[in-house]
C-alpha cells in the first residue's frame, strides 16, 4: 500500500511540473478542486470540500465529523494573443491538467489534521515559432505540499495553523544557449479563525511567507547581446488575507457564501519589483489585487447544483514601460478579471459523491509599451505592445468520507 501511495505521489508531482497550470486571480487558481471552483473559488468558511478547508482555511476543518478525501483534477483550455510593435503571436501553450489532493482526520469532536498536496497555479506563454518569436517562452508553476491543524473551543470557535510547503519552476525562456530555468523551495505560514453560529460561520485567514524561494537564472537583456545578465530572483508567494461569510438555509440544502481577498502582490518579492535592463532582481511590477468571490449551492436529494461569480481587480500596471517590464507583460498576461463558474455533484453512494465543474475566464487585455531592443531595435526606444487572454476550465473530482 505505502508502494502504490509513493508511486502515486510521484506521477503526480511529475504531471504537475510537465504541464503548465494558467491561474487568473495573479497567478493563483480561483479555487482548488471542482466543488470550489465551482462555487466561484468560496470556502474560508463553510467549506463543501475538505481540500478547500485545507487549502483556503485551516481552521475550517473542524466543520467535518467524519474524516474526509479529496482527489480532483482540472483541464484548462486557455487562449492568449500578444503584440509587440507589427509583431503578433498565439501562445502556442493551450491546455493543462491541474490535479489537487487532500485528506482531513479529525481526532475526537474538537481537533483535527489535514493534508493536502495542491497544484496553486502558475503563468505562462510560448511566443516560439511564431512571428512574435523574440518574446519567447515564459513558465512559472507552484506546487504546495500542505500539513494543516485545526482546534475547536467551546464548540463553535476554532482557530487553525498550516505550512505550505512551496516548489516553485519557473522559466524564462532564454536563448542563444543561456540557461533561463530553475526551481526552488519556499516556506509559508497560514493562521486561520472560523466561527460557526449554525446558521451563520464566519472565517478568517493569514497567509505569510517565512522561506522565500531563491531562483538563479539567466536573463537576455537585449536581442543584439548574445551574453546574458546573471540574476538571482526571489518569487515569494505574496502576503494574503482573506474573510468569509456563508449561511446555510432550508435544512442546509441552500449554500451561500461570500468571501473576499486582499493580495499583497507589490511587496512580494518578484511580483512587486520593477523589471528593468540594469537593476537586479527583477519583477513584474504587479500591484495588490481585490478578489470578490460569491457561490451558491442547492441540493435536491442526490444532486448539487452550483454556480459562482469571481472578480479578481487589475494587477498589471498599463504605464509606459520602457523596460523589460513590458516584455513581461505580454508573456505573463495576467489580464483576466471576471469569472462566472458552474458545477453540478452526484452522490453516488452514502460517503461518496462525484463534482465537476467549469470555470470561464471571460477575455481580459493589456496595452502598454515595450522596449525596442527587445525586438531587435535600438534600446530605449519604446514600441506598443499588448496581450488578451481567456480561460475555460473543466473539472471534475471524488469526494468522500471515512
Amino acid at each position: 500500500m505505502k508502494k502504490h501511495l509513493l508511486i502515486f505521489f510521484v506521477v503526480l508531482l511529475a504531471t504537475i511540473i510537465h504541464f503548465q497550470a494558467w491561474a487568473t486571480n495573479g497567478t493563483q487558481a480561483i479555487g482548488t478542486g471542482p466543488i470550489s471552483s465551482s462555487m466561484g473559488g468560496t470556502g474560508i468558511t463553510n467549506p463543501q470540500s475538505g481540500i478547500s478547508a485545507i487549502y483556503l482555511n485551516p481552521a475550517a476543518m473542524t466543520s467535518f465529523d467524519k474524516g474526509t478525501f479529496d482527489f480532483g483534477a482540472s483541464f484548462a483550455v486557455i487562449s492568449v494573443d500578444g503584440t509587440a510593435s507589427t509583431s503578433s503571436g498565439t501562445s502556442r501553450y493551450r491546455a493543462f491538467p491541474l490535479p489537487s489532493i487532500g485528506v482531513i482526520k479529525p481526532l475526537g469532536n474538537d481537533m483535527a489534521l489535514g493534508l493536502g498536496v495542491v497544484a496553486v497555479g502558475g503563468m505562462g506563454t510560448d511566443y516560439r515559432n511564431t512571428k512574435l518569436n523574440s518574446m519567447r517562452n515564459l513558465f512559472i508553476m507552484q506546487m504546495d505540499f500542505i500539513p494543516a491543524f485545526a482546534i475547536k473551543f467551546a464548540k463553535m470557535f476554532s482557530v487553525g495553523i498550516s505550512f505550505p510547503f512551496s516548489f516553485q519552476v519557473m522559466d524564462f525562456g532564454s536563448s542563444s544557449g543561456q540557461a533561463g530555468a530553475d526551481h526552488a523551495f519556499g516556506l509559508g505560514l497560514k493562521l486561520g479563525a472560523d466561527v460557526d453560529l449554525k446558521m451563520l460561520s464566519i472565517g478568517a485567514y493569514a497567509k505569510f511567507t517565512l522561506l522565500k524561494p531563491d531562483h538563479e537564472v539567466g536573463f537576455q537583456t537585449s536581442v543584439n547581446t548574445a551574453a546574458a545578465y546573471s540574476s538571482r530572483m526571489k518569487l515569494a508567494p505574496p502576503t494574503e488575507l482573506g474573510l468569509g461569510v456563508s449561511t446555510s438555509l432550508l435544512n442546509k440544502s441552500l449554500v451561500l457564501s461570500l468571501n473576499g481577498k486582499y493580495i499583497l502582490w507589490s511587496s512580494a518579492d518578484g511580483y512587486g519589483n520593477s523589471a528593468t535592463f540594469t537593476t537586479s532582481p527583477y519583477g513584474f511590477n504587479w500591484k495588490d489585487q481585490i478578489v470578490i468571490l460569491f457561490g451558491v449551492q442547492y441540493k435536491i436529494s442526490i444532486v448539487s447544483i452550483r454556480a459562482g461569480y469571481n472578480y479578481g481587480s487589475k494587477v498589471l500596471n498599463d504605464a509606459t514601460q520602457s523596460n523589460l517590464l513590458g516584455s513581461f507583460n505580454v508573456r505573463a498576461p495576467a489580464t483576466i478579471q471576471h469569472h462566472i463558474t458552474f458545477g453540478v455533484g452526484f452522490d453516488v453512494g452514502k460517503n461518496l459523491s462525484l463534482d465537476l465543474g467549469m470555470v470561464y475566464g471571460i477575455k481580459g487585455t493589456y496595452s502598454g509599451t515595450l522596449d525596442a531592443s527587445l525586438l531587435g531595435g535600438t534600446q530605449g526606444v519604446a514600441v506598443s505592445s499588448s496581450a488578451s487572454n481567456s480561460i475555460i476550465d473543466i473539472a471534475f473530482g471524488l469526494s468522500g468520507k471515512f
